[in-house]
């Protein structure tokens, strides 16, 4: 990493940047999905002389799978920022319990 990285991201939360880093997947999640799904339908019906079938089953397949994924993600997303939330309440409340002593 280079220097100018190293001074940047002293600054950057890194819980932040995680969250980021988490939601910029799930739409490649959704794209990927679809995207299998259809090359796979494509390669069964050029192997089984089926076209356009088994590519539009398999589209529809792998779209449900990527809006699957999207919900998965954006449900493990949602539980890690009320997780957050709930430990930065308790370090405030224990703070405020706690002030500091001058």
């Amino acid at each position: 990493m280079g220097f100018l990285s190293e001074r940047i991201l002293k600054y950057v939360d890194k819980g932040a940047l995680n969250s980021l880093s988490q939601a910029g997947s799930i739409g490649l999640h959704m794209v990927s999905g679809t995207a299998v799904g259809g090359l796979i339908g494509y390669f069964l019906d050029k192997w089984l002389d089926t076209r356009p079938w088994l590519t539009l089953v398999f589209l529809v397949v792998g779209i449900i799978a990527g809006f699957r994924n999207v919900y998965l993600d954006t449900k493990r997303l949602i539980r890690a920022q009320e997780r957050e939330a709930a430990e930065e309440e308790r370090r405030r409340a224990n703070d405020s319990k706690h002030p500091p002593e001058n």
